[in-house]
């Protein structure tokens, strides 16, 4: 008798477990949302004492074989000595939430490349390493997409994000409720 409710008390937590883990939401972004609310965090300026880098204009690429955020960017460097360079480069970054904000962020933002034009060579380098800074700094900050507080769907999702994937140019963001 012991082993046959020992079977039951397994089953049902099985089952409950099964139950709680269905309730998920999906909220899904095309590429044309996303474009919005991130040209919306645009131009990302960011000062040191010897240069200031500028990002703007920003195009977003959403891959189906990549659960990252593709950015294409236009950049503008300023600094010391007449230093003007202008250029263009990606960056991707995961996704991440924040279920106290109900918001979405780009969570480690990687420059992937750049190019400028009339910046010798040897200073290429120096200048990506100054847009990861510029970027890392600001981008961590900013949400690129924040639950509207009106809506009872959204107010729903104070939960913890299961998985990102990107399918057919939408950016499906799953969460577990509990």
């Amino acid at each position: 008798m012991v082993g046959i409710a020992r079977l039951l008390v397994l089953i049902w937590g099985v089952w409950c477990s099964e139950w709680v883990m269905a309730l998920s939401f999906t909220h899904e972004l095309t590429q044309e949302e996303l474009q919005e609310k991130v040209s919306a965090m645009m131009p990302i300026e960011n000062k040191t004492l010897f240069f200031t880098v500028k990002v703007f204009d920003p195009k977003i690429e959403l891959k189906t074989d990549e659960d990252r955020i593709g950015v294409f960017i236009q950049i503008a460097i300023s600094g010391l000595g007449n230093l003007q360079a202008a250029g263009r480069g990606k960056l991707s970054g995961s996704v991440s939430y924040n279920a106290e904000q109900k918001a979405f962020y780009l969570h480690d933002p990687i420059v992937e490349s750049v190019e400028f034009d009339g910046l010798r060579p040897e200073h290429v380098e120096q200048a990506k390493q100054l847009m990861q800074i510029a970027i890392s700094s600001t981008v961590l900050l900013t949400p690129i997409y924040r639950f509207d507080p009106n809506s009872d769907e959204h107010n729903f999702a104070k939960s913890k994000l299961q998985s990102v994937e990107v399918k057919e140019g939408v950016l499906r963001l799953t969460l577990n409720l509990f």
